[in-house]
């Protein structure tokens, strides 16, 4: 998650991540362009995560060392000042069914498997919860047509410098019940995780 509204690095670090990711964008673009052109399917895999949890990660993904040794305080409210809230509730919206002429919430989630699979198009589509992704390799394989396929976990919050703090706000710290009820009443929510496990996710961020 990058978070646009924040000054986290060195302006020639900025313009580096700025043509990175023009790059990557180019090149992805230019294959689903030759992928279509031949009239190939084209395989999507999107992850979905519980959208408090996801926001607080990315918060902490985007600090820099020189922001170490604060007061916890000084934290939430850079979160709450800084991080986009709304971008999970409406990424499906702005990404997939603007841009690619996809609906995901017409198509049912199996919220106890964790995962569905539909066809859209040119599309193929594989949607998962985060939090079960260990537990789906092989249902992934299977989807990919790589029946051995080994996930590897990377870049994770909790191995960098600011691990610590991360454990210590999620631990610490009760999230405003307006807040909450903004996320988990999304339409994003309830599609993907459904109003049975509302409480339990509220009852995580209010009570320390």
């Amino acid at each position: 998650m990058f978070f646009s509204s924040r000054n986290t690095g060195s302006s020639l670090g900025r313009i580096k991540q700025h043509v990175t990711w023009k790059y990557r964008y180019w090149r992805l673009n230019s294959r689903f362009h030759r992928e279509r052109k031949k009239g190939n399917r084209i395989k999507l895999i999107v992850g979905v995560r519980e959208p408090v949890s996801r926001a607080v990660s990315g918060y902490f993904q985007s600090l820099m060392e020189r922001e170490s040794g604060r007061d916890i305080n000084t934290y939430v409210d850079g979160f709450f000042a800084y991080c986009p809230h709304m971008l999970p509730l409406k990424w499906f919206d702005i990404e997939l069914k603007n841009r690619l002429g996809i609906d995901v919430y017409k198509y049912a989630f199996d919220k106890d498997r964790g995962f569905t699979v539909f066809s859209s198009g040119l599309f193929d589509v594989f949607v998962y919860q985060v939090e079960l992704l260990e537990s789906l390799t092989r249902e992934l394989g299977e989807f990919v047509g790589c029946p051995n396929l080994e996930l590897v976990t990377v870049n994770e919050a909790s191995e960098k410098w600011s691990g610590e703090l991360y454990r210590k706000f999620k631990d610490e710290v009760a999230m405003p019940f307006s807040y909450l009820e903004l996320m988990y009443c999304s339409e994003y929510f309830n599609h993907f995780y459904g109003e049975k496990r509302k409480s339990d996710h509220m009852a995580k961020w209010m009570e320390k």
